[in-house]
């Protein structure tokens, strides 16, 4: 698993590098992963749950940061923003929770995005299946986004998880109705 270390600066760049080949998963595990997160990035960027929610979304964008290993590339599932200036929410989505989504959200994700936009950034995991929930600290385990957002924001004293059921409802819970 890929982390920062020493972080100089990061970008976003508009496509995939041509040195990293394109994603073409074999094992079934893993097609079916990215279904799902394919499922919840199109549902989120839904008119209905953008209507009520106001978060744009952002699936699967690249960036190249620098640290003091040299150049590297990334590319987290989702993010999330109210508006520019607006905190900016980080998703990582994995099908089966696994202990290693948290640490790739906080040694990777975070610091790029947070040097990139200048903006503080939250993350926590969207999963399916929690059939094996990893090590302590133990996550906090919620049933709506409205609720993952919301936590995240309080400062977690614990890894935030959103047991996403591929629900359109569980997108859009909590949220006040646009005008």
């Amino acid at each position: 698993m890929q982390t920062v270390q020493g972080l100089l600066r990061a970008r976003p760049i508009p496509t995939r590098p041509q040195c990293i080949p394109a994603n073409r998963p074999r094992m079934a595990s893993k097609k079916e992963g990215l279904r799902y997160e394919k499922e919840l990035a199109t549902q989120l960027a839904s008119r209905d749950v953008h209507s009520q929610t106001g978060l744009h979304v952002t699936h699967g964008p690249w960036f190249e940061y620098w640290d003091s290993r040299g150049s590297h590339f990334c590319q987290p599932d989702i993010l999330l923003r109210a508006d520019i200036g607006s905190p900016i929410f980080v998703l990582e989505c994995k099908r089966s929770l696994t202990g290693e989504a948290f640490r790739q959200l906080e040694e990777l994700y975070v610091p790029i995005l947070e040097c990139v936009y200048e903006a503080k950034v939250f993350g926590f995991v969207v999963t399916k299946n929690l059939r094996q929930l990893p090590a302590p600290p133990v996550p906090l385990v919620v049933g709506t986004l409205r609720e993952a957002l919301r936590r995240v924001i309080s400062g977690p004293v614990v890894p935030i998880v959103f047991h996403w059921l591929g629900n359109a409802a569980q997108l859009v819970e909590g949220f006040k109705l646009a005008a």
